[in-house]
């Protein structure tokens, strides 16, 4: 059992979750957070031993505690990981796997505030045996039956396998580590109590890259044709997130835009001379998010994933979307890249997780005029998305998701600005893939019918992963802007990627090649476009 001693060395706990409960376990016992992915069973070991991985070359085992904790299976969901830790136990160094529901945040805790769990009669340890003389005291605490007999306390089945055996008492140790915290929680309240703890944290994203455009040439300031190229900052975002009261948190997200251009024709010159100020190719910076949500995760499993945030934040579609296709730092996904939807907006929204991982529902009422514009008048729009994961158990299909997204806008009274998309999505270790319809229908004033444009799309991209860090990307994207005219836009995009293992999630570090083709039918009247690119995503 940890000591009062071993406690104390230990300033700062990672808390995670555990069937809607929140535990906590010393920063400097855990090695890394892994993404939840394929386990392997191990015959003849309890239910608590949900099996081992493959931890570079090391077999790791891992650990279910909400079994443990006399609870119903863990059911994995995209938020589920699984917290390496490394452990002292009766003198061996034990490298063991958590199984968590999510991942909170790291945080500080005095020593003083932490009382040692308590006894429980004995020592908590693995397999529970009976006093072999019947009488007398119960070396697993229980009290003597009315025969004299000691009653059976629980029980363990170990079978052959000793490093499950040890993973378990591991296991244990922990969760008297979580009673000890719960027992401190209880204690009679000081009479200055101290006000909730503000947690802060600071990430950054970056979008960099190299790009050489073959189609279509442009002229320089000598009138003469050249292809262009240019290195470029495409996005940096700076994330400040926190929280307080385990309740309430926030976000303030800056953005950078693009480049400033303030040029304008000076009096008395030539029409083609242009004069501007020293802001000229500054890069624009503007607030992207900036909301507070309130979260519902400690009302126990029926809040668990519930949220509600008021202010400049991620729509229902976009933002979801982007954390399937991970390459937005390429570009946008279909329908923000053909101007049809932006990734946020001012409004309030809610979110509610499906029971046993079936999905998700993400609904809210936004301004509607995207976060690069202010509100121009009082029409609100409505958009819900809805995910649906049929077999969230199965081995191979738990990554197979459905989604359906509306968005009911008016720009004006008698007018129309509507979205509707579907997709299917399918994730795995090995191969990510995505398929999306979307229609749209705008009528910009109710007073002018003949204004009204109807239009259509669809996409699919698949990302194959054949190494480890090695990731493949193809995207076919097709777009027909007006349905009343014959004419489309067909766009290609080919690259190959590599990931950098990183030890800490969900720091990301990407490089990408990649080539991006655009052809226009006649009727659009653009040029073809071709692109070769080198890219890189540097998230912290």
């Amino acid at each position: 059992m940890a000591s009062q001693s071993t406690l104390s060395e230990h300033s700062q706990y990672l808390g995670f979750h555990i069937a809607g409960e929140e535990y906590a376990i010393g920063i400097l016992r855990v090695r890394e957070i892994l993404e939840y992915d394929i386990v392997t069973r191990v015959p003849t070991t309890p239910r608590s031993i949900r099996g081992v991985i493959n931890l570079r070359g090391s077999v790791v085992p891992v650990v279910d505690l909400a079994v443990k904790l006399g609870l119903s299976e863990s059911v994995v969901t995209k938020r589920s990981c699984v917290v390496v830790v490394e452990m002292v136990l009766e003198g061996e160094r034990t490298v063991m796997g958590l199984l968590a529901d999510a991942v909170t945040q790291v945080f500080d805790l005095p020593a003083t505030e932490i009382e040692p769990p308590p006894p429980f009669g004995t020592r908590i340890r693995g397999p529970a045996r009976r006093d072999p003389g019947g009488r007398g005291g119960n070396r697993n605490g229980g009290e003597p039956s009315r025969r004299g007999r000691v009653e059976r306390g629980p029980r363990v089945m170990i079978g052959q396998t000793s490093r499950v055996h040890v993973a378990v008492r591991a296991a244990l140790t922990l969760l008297a580590l979580a009673v000890g915290r719960a027992s401190s929680a209880q204690a009679p309240p000081s009479p200055a109590p101290k006000a909730a703890d503000v947690s802060f944290k600071l990430g950054a994203t970056i979008f960099t890259d190299f790009t050489y455009q073959a189609a279509p040439r442009i002229t320089d300031s000598d009138k003469a044709p050249v292809h262009k190229s240019e290195f470029e900052v495409r996005r940096a975002y700076i994330n400040l997130t926190g929280g307080a009261a385990d309740f309430f948190s926030f976000r303030i997200t800056p953005d950078v835009a693009a480049r400033q251009t303030t040029n304008v024709s000076g009096t008395g010159l030539p029409a083609d001379l242009k004069v501007g100020t020293s802001f000229d190719g500054s890069l624009t910076v503007r607030i992207k998010y900036a909301f507070a949500q309130a979260s519902f995760d400690k009302l126990g499993p029926a809040g668990k994933g519930a949220w509600i945030r008021l202010g400049q934040q991620q729509t229902p579609y976009v933002d979801f979307m982007e954390g399937i296709y991970r390459y937005r730092f390429q570009g946008t996904v279909f329908a923000e890249r053909q101007g049809l939807l932006s990734s946020s907006d001012v409004g309030v929204s809610g979110h509610y997780d499906l029971p046993r991982a079936y999905g998700d529902v993400h609904a809210g009422i936004y301004n509607g005029e995207t976060y690069t514009k202010a509100e121009v008048n009082g029409r609100k729009a409505f958009q819900i998305r809805g995910s649906l994961r049929p077999r969230p158990n199965h081995a191979l299909l738990k990554g197979l998701r459905l989604h359906v997204f509306y968005d009911r806008d008016a720009p004006v009274a008698r007018a129309s600005r509507n979205r509707l998309a579907t997709d299917v999505t399918f994730e795995h270790r090995r191969l990510n893939l995505g398929a999306h319809y979307l229609r749209a229908h705008d009528q910009p004033s109710g007073l002018s019918p003949t204004a009204e444009t109807r239009a259509k799309g669809w996409s699919v991209w698949v990302s194959p992963r054949p190494f480890a860090g090695l990731e493949g990307l193809l995207r076919y994207d097709h777009y027909q802007p007006n349905t009343a005219v014959a004419a489309g836009k067909r766009e290609v995009i080919v690259g190959a990627a590599y990931w950098f293992r990183l030890l800490k999630a969900p720091q990301a570090v990407a490089l990408l090649a990649a080539y991006d083709g655009v052809d226009y039918d006649s009727g659009l009247v653009k040029p073809a476009e071709r692109r070769w690119e080198l890219k890189t995503l540097l998230s912290f």
